[in-house]
């Protein structure tokens, strides 16, 4: 994680991409050692994002994730999660500036145009988490779950994005599959501003616990 980025594509996307892979890697992980290399940041003109580009990501339970959300995650499943958070982030990051443009106020409305049935819902979570929750809907697409696959409850506790879903029609295998990316995302959310969508930490202010960057803090680090 030490070793330099190299870009493949406009610096001022590129950039705040690699710094926010980065501080929620750390963040989420912990220190980790070689073999794992960051080899770049690779921008798609054609989509308008960028990639992380990695290897050699390590593997083994989080503790301290099991501690806060009472499980533990999968460093591989983990670190994918945080790679493809930061590829939906790089669409919102102006060219331009650098810096990424707010969330849009019908995010829930895309949600729902661009997964049909699937988030026929009302989201309980701020806008911060709207990355989070289009990234983890698009490795689920992946999967090609079958018609009838739906969640029926998207929200904030705890500090942590709860995602359930309906999975009737799923397979033990693909219901394991689902379980297993959607548990990625919970412990990811812990490291995402819910505000904002920026890198932060767990919260507390009196007895409510929340993710937030510094700028949205309200307490202490929990």
């Amino acid at each position: 994680m030490t070793d330099a980025y190299y870009h493949r594509g406009p610096v001022t996307v590129c950039m705040p991409v690699s710094h926010f892979f980065d501080r929620i890697v750390r963040n989420v992980v912990g220190p980790i050692e070689p073999p794992f290399r960051v080899l770049g940041i690779t921008y798609n003109y054609g989509r308008d994002e960028a990639n992380v580009d990695y290897v050699n990501s390590p593997a083994g339970p989080r503790t301290t994730t099991e501690r806060v959300v009472g499980y533990s995650i999968d460093h591989i499943l983990v670190v994918e999660a945080i790679a493809r958070t930061a590829r939906v982030y790089s669409r919102r990051v102006n060219r331009a500036t650098s810096l990424p443009n707010p969330v849009r106020e019908d995010w829930a409305a895309e949600l729902r145009h661009d997964f049909p049935s699937w988030f026929d819902i009302d989201i309980e979570c701020e806008a911060g988490w709207s990355d989070l929750i289009r990234a983890m809907a698009e490795w689920l697409w992946e999967l090609g779950l079958p018609k009838g696959f739906r969640f029926v409850q998207i929200e904030e506790k705890f500090a942590s994005l709860r995602a359930y879903s309906s999975g009737r029609a799923l397979s033990p295998q693909m219901l394991d599959a689902v379980r297993t990316r959607v548990d990625a995302f919970e412990a990811v959310s812990l490291f995402v501003c819910e505000q904002c969508g920026e890198p932060g930490r767990p919260r507390r202010c009196d007895n409510f616990f929340y993710a937030a960057c510094d700028k949205h803090a309200r307490g202490p680090i929990a």
